[in-house]
């Protein structure tokens, strides 16, 4: 049996999120065109926006089993892929203000 990374089996899922998403929803529909671009930059990131939501539910929830059962964990999987770019930007700025923390007390001491 192969076994893939988790990198590459969240980027798998996020693909076949695309793939169906612009065959099935683009094939009935041309207005939601102006969605592709913005869920295509939701594939690629989406291996980190999972990895974050993960951490946070382990955060706050231990002993909660969140990717359990297949309905459950499919419709978990893709209200993070549609709100990936939201999830990546609100990392960043965590990130950008843990850093500016760190600089002004390690300037301040």
């Amino acid at each position: 049996m192969i076994r893939l990374s988790y990198t590459l089996k969240c980027w798998a899922l996020a693909a076949s999120f695309f793939l169906a998403f612009y065959f099935i929803t683009l094939s009935s529909d041309l207005s939601f065109s102006k969605y592709v671009y913005i869920l295509a930059v939701s594939s690629l990131l989406f291996p980190i926006a999972k990895r974050a939501v993960g951490v946070m539910v382990d955060a706050f929830a231990p002993n909660t089993v969140l990717f359990d059962g297949l309905l459950l964990s499919l419709s978990i999987n893709i209200i993070i892929w549609i709100a990936t770019p939201f999830i990546v930007s609100l990392i960043i700025i965590a990130f950008i203000l843990y850093s500016m923390g760190v600089m002004t007390r390690n300037i301040s001491h």
